[in-house]
């Protein structure tokens, strides 16, 4: 068995590879930002989410769409604090 701290990430090249929904820790992974910067996008308002109990989930497709809408804006939707430490 294989220790997840050696294991190599996966890396997305295409949406198409993503499922048709994903989850925060998997919005992170491909936005490349912290999980808990995913957490505070999640709740911006206009952010294509779906709350579903306690679980939140983004569409594939309206994230692409929310995505390719909001390049070269100018906001950092107030997520500067928690991705502007994050060690590489």
């Amino acid at each position: 068995m294989e220790n997840n701290t050696t294991q190599e990430k996966k890396r997305i090249y295409s949406f198409d590879e993503l499922p048709i929904v994903i989850n925060v820790p998997e919005l992170a992974a491909v936005l490349g930002i912290s999980k808990t910067a995913a957490y505070a996008l999640s709740h911006i308002k206009g952010f294509p989410v779906i709350h579903l109990g306690k679980r939140i989930v983004i569409p594939r497709d309206r994230l692409k769409e929310w995505l390719e809408n909001h390049v070269g804006s100018d906001s950092d939707w107030g997520l500067n604090p928690y991705y502007s430490n994050q060690a590489e």
